[in-house]
Order: C-alpha cells, then structure tokens, then sequence
C-alpha cells in the first residue's frame, strides 16, 4: 500500500496576504468600475432597444 499526498497551494501569512497588490489592484479595480457600469447600464434603459445594449454591457463585465 502507499500514499502520496502533494500540495501546490501556496500559504501566505495574514500580513502578506493583506499586503498583496494584485489582489487590492483587482479590488480597486472593480469598485472603480463600479459607478461607470451602472451609468452605462442606466442610459441603456432610455435607449429605443436596451435589450441590445444591455446585453453589450454584460458582455464586457
């Protein structure tokens, strides 16, 4: 009988893992993008078909 057990994970320490930028720079990333999304989606409501540019918006998220 054997066993093998492998880990390809990484553990980072609490302090790393809050001071990581790629992830505050994905974080900031979205919550900046947040305002510009929901105005596009806005507008796209008064448009003669928003089904359309809705569907556009979506697309790109």
């Amino acid at each position: 009988m054997m066993c093998s057990v492998n880990r390809f994970w990484r553990i980072y320490p609490v302090r790393r893992a809050l001071l990581n930028w790629e992830r505050w720079r994905s974080i900031l990333g979205v919550v900046c993008a947040i305002p510009y999304i929901g105005g596009n989606l806005i507008t796209a409501l008064f448009q003669p078909h928003p089904q359309s540019t809705i569907r556009k918006i979506l697309y790109r998220i």
